[in-house]
């Protein structure tokens, strides 16, 4: 979710400003360079030979890449000086990071994590998203909106299609239009050990806690508690691991 009065506010710049800040987190020409050389041709190479490059290219753009992790083809990446990535990771091919906030916390993906097809995260201008060791996104098509914070523990499974979007538009008065109105951010926070199965969304303001399991499909309106099993629209909890 972007911020719109922020948005229109970075229009004011010229092209190749704009381009700068909202992109390739840098200022001057070298730093353009770079990243031009990184995600606008390494990142159209495919192959093992655009892996070799990848590996050599994006530590050089991205605030860390760990030992042994890949980037796949076509992925790309806004604000890199934010983003972190640990070591043993895979991002396949045609997903998007976008790490353009304010703050700190950025953009971190922990070790040996696997961030699949056409997935997207982005921080939002003021939030950030974390992933620790070990999770597994399984794309295609998951999104992770950190607007309100989104930190996702150890050993978490994320399903193909998955949103977990904190943030939410305010919408209460009918006299002014609903992009005018504002949002709320929240965060969510998913503990350890979570499987979030196919096709479900997470609103914000939401806690997941240790070893629950949101079945397929489901919406998480209200807090998970620990080892739960938790399945339908809105989810409600039908009953616990053993």
């Amino acid at each position: 979710m972007y911020d719109l009065p922020k948005m229109r506010e970075s229009q004011k710049k010229s092209d190749l400003q704009m381009y700068l800040d909202r992109f390739v987190s840098g200022s001057s020409l070298l730093d353009l360079i770079i990243y031009e050389l990184a995600v606008s041709f390494g990142s159209k190479i495919p192959g093992g030979i655009g892996i070799l490059l990848r590996k050599y290219l994006y530590p050089k753009v991205l605030k860390n890449v760990g030992r042994g992790t890949l980037i796949g083809y076509d992925v790309s990446v806004r604000s890199p000086k934010s983003i972190y990535i640990g070591s043993g990771t895979l991002v396949d091919d045609f997903c998007l990071l976008n790490a353009k906030t304010t703050s700190k916390k950025g953009l971190k993906i922990g070790n040996n994590c696997v961030i699949g097809l056409r997935t997207f995260i982005t921080t939002g201008y003021d939030g950030y998203v974390i992933i620790k060791d070990n999770v597994h996104v399984n794309g295609p098509d998951t999104h992770i909106v950190g607007t309100g914070g989104v930190s996702v523990g150890e050993n978490v499974l994320i399903g193909a299609r998955v949103s977990i979007v904190s943030a939410n538009h305010v919408f209460k008065r009918r006299d002014i239009l609903i992009t005018d109105q504002g949002t709320t951010a929240k965060g969510i926070v998913i503990e350890d050990d979570v499987w979030l199965g196919t096709g479900v969304i997470v609103l914000d303001g939401i806690k997941i806690h240790k070893g629950a399991v949101v079945g397929a499909g489901a919406i998480v309106t209200k807090d998970i508690p620990e080892y739960a099993v938790a399945v339908g629209v809105p989810a409600e909890v039908v009953k616990f691991r053993e």
